[in-house]
């Protein structure tokens, strides 16, 4: 979620973002939800990947994340940071988990990511537009929905009792600088987290040098 009004703040977003999580849990009751928002009802967020990673692969069912002011940890000076959110996107999709980015304007959103989002963005409390991709608008000074697939009035204001959250939300700590499953040992030296899967149909997850596949 974002917005491309001056400025993109007072424009219920966070309300809209709770509101669709009101909508999962309607949907599928069992819904494990976790935000990074520590004044509402739901599980925190751990603020380690690694962390993060092992409690999406434990879930059992559907799940839904909702990472308000993104923005906190999608600005990163070098491109680490935004292939641990593409990661982390390929990750919750294997995992039957969903993911809900409450932003500003569009711009906190990697490039390399957005190929990969289903945008909404508030016009106003009430109003909204959803669709695919990002343009300039035409002062080129904000971000819009290139494609438009629906365009919303009246969107109810969410029922959850949250705090708004600034610099107290909760970042993820990302591992910058490693690709996914590298690790180093005592002396520095690092070794690929295996992908594979052992014969009892679980996770290998070791620090070795062999290829994916059946593991002992």
């Amino acid at each position: 979620l974002f917005s491309s009004q001056i400025p993109p703040t007072g424009r219920g977003k966070t309300s809209t973002a709770y509101w669709l999580v009101e909508n999962a849990k309607i949907v599928e009751p069992g819904i494990n939800v976790i935000t990074n928002n520590p004044s509402d009802e739901f599980d925190d967020i751990p603020a380690a990947w690694d962390e993060l990673k092992s409690e999406i692969r434990s879930n059992d069912g559907w799940s839904v994340l909702m990472l308000d002011e993104a923005a906190q940890f999608l600005q990163y000076a070098d491109q680490g940071a935004g292939k641990e959110v593409s990661q982390m996107m390929k990750l919750l999709r294997h995992n039957q988990c969903h993911l809900i980015l409450v932003g500003h304007t569009g711009m906190d959103v990697p490039k390399d990511i957005r190929r990969q989002m289903f945008f909404i963005e508030k016009k106003s409390k009430k109003a909204a537009e959803i669709g695919y991709g990002l343009e300039p608008t035409a002062g080129g000074e904000t971000l819009q929905v290139k494609d438009v697939l629906l365009s919303m009035t009246g969107v109810p204001h969410t029922s959850v009792e949250y705090e708004s959250q600034g610099e107290e939300a909760i970042a993820i700590e990302f591992n910058e600088g490693k690709e996914d499953g590298e690790k180093e040992d005592e002396n520095g030296k690092k070794h690929v987290q295996c992908r594979g899967t052992k014969t009892d149909g679980g996770d290998c997850n070791a620090s070795v040098k062999h290829e994916s596949g059946y593991c002992n």
